[in-house]
């Protein structure tokens, strides 16, 4: 009797240490506070609220003969070289409609080093949108790909940070970030 109780002490302490895989509607359910600030893109295509102490910016980039701005938040670099981070740019791809943008990007996951742990339509955002959940080494990220309320346009949004302690409410804090994304010209 002993015996089974030490195994079963063992079996539960296995389970109840082990990690388990935290899903979207986890994350976006934690509460985090944090000061913010709002950031616009330039051509008031769309705003967002990040945290205030984290540097953010456009840049303008060439992508097949066109210029493309593209979004970085990343929270200030500590002494690990670790930092959390969020990324907006509109997607590069030929597909025309939401659906085929998110089939696109899950495949290229699924072909990769990376590992898909989840994946699907979610409603964080004001409109239409799809989720890719991955992570890798060390690492988790979310990409989401969002309509823009223009044709055949579409964002790819992405939120990568270190695994460990601080994970759940960096992510946690991001998400929260994101549900304050607004479309702010949408079919102009």
């Amino acid at each position: 009797m002993k015996k089974l109780l030490f195994i079963l002490s063992l079996l539960f302490l296995f389970v109840s240490c082990s990690s388990k895989q935290i899903t979207l509607e986890q994350y976006l359910s934690y509460p985090v506070k944090y000061a913010k600030k709002e950031v616009k893109e330039p051509n008031g295509n769309y705003s967002l609220f990040v945290p205030k102490d984290w540097e953010a910016k456009f840049e303008y980039t060439q992508y097949n003969n066109s210029e493309v701005i593209v979004f970085q938040a990343i929270s200030i670099v500590k002494e690990n070289g670790n930092f959390s981070g969020i990324s907006i740019v509109e997607t590069l791809t030929d597909k025309k409609d939401l659906k085929s943008q998110f089939d696109f990007f899950l495949d290229k996951y699924n072909n990769s080093f990376f590992s898909v742990l989840d994946s699907g339509k979610t409603n964080i955002f004001d409109t239409n949108s799809y989720f890719i959940q991955t992570e890798v080494a060390n690492a988790e990220s979310f990409d989401f790909i969002v309509e823009s309320g223009k044709e055949n346009i579409f964002y790819l949004i992405n939120i990568s940070t270190p695994k460990g302690k601080n994970q759940k409410h960096k992510m946690s804090m991001m998400l929260s970030c994101l549900k304050t994304f607004k479309i702010l010209n949408p079919n102009s």
